[in-house]
């Protein structure tokens, strides 16, 4: 059997649509993901900003503290 041209024309569409379609639900869920990273980022900043505080004050800890110069008059 040939097929004429509307049909064609028509399952050429069909397959148009439901590409334009996934694109679409995959659209969504980029822009659902990008703002879920937005988020995580910012969590991020604070746990790196945690994590350099407590190593600061263990290295303040752990290294021997100077004792300031005895003035022999």
């Amino acid at each position: 059997m040939q097929s004429t041209s509307a049909e064609i024309k028509s399952r050429q569409l069909q397959a148009l649509a439901h590409q334009l379609q996934v694109l679409a639900s995959r659209a969504e869920q980029l822009d659902r993901l990008t703002v879920t990273t937005g988020e995580q980022a910012t969590y991020m900043r604070m746990l790196g900003t945690y994590h350099a505080s407590w190593f600061m004050a263990a290295g303040r800890v752990m290294t021997p503290a100077e004792e300031p110069p005895v003035d022999q008059a």
